[in-house]
């Protein structure tokens, strides 16, 4: 599963383009702000980062995911518990 989410991102022009798809790409929040997970298992995130300085924004502070081009993988975790 996690080659395929990978292969997934690789393969996306912009992360808007994964809207829909499996695995369900979302930002964190809080401590994990600017940071977004995908799923790669029953409790397992794929947790990366747009590799943009600074990260492209929305007027209202949100991520602009049409801009983001490039991410940094960080960790496979659950961060559930």
């Amino acid at each position: 599963m996690l080659q395929r989410r990978i292969k997934q991102l690789e393969a996306a022009p912009n992360l808007s383009a994964l809207d829909g798809c499996p695995g369900h790409c979302h930002p964190l929040v809080g401590d994990r702000d600017g940071q977004l997970a995908a799923s790669v298992g029953r409790s397992n995130r794929l947790i990366f980062v747009p590799d943009h300085d600074p990260q492209p924004r929305l007027p209202d502070g949100g991520l602009d995911r049409n801009a983001v081009t490039r991410i940094e993988i960080w960790s496979v975790e659950n961060y559930h518990g």
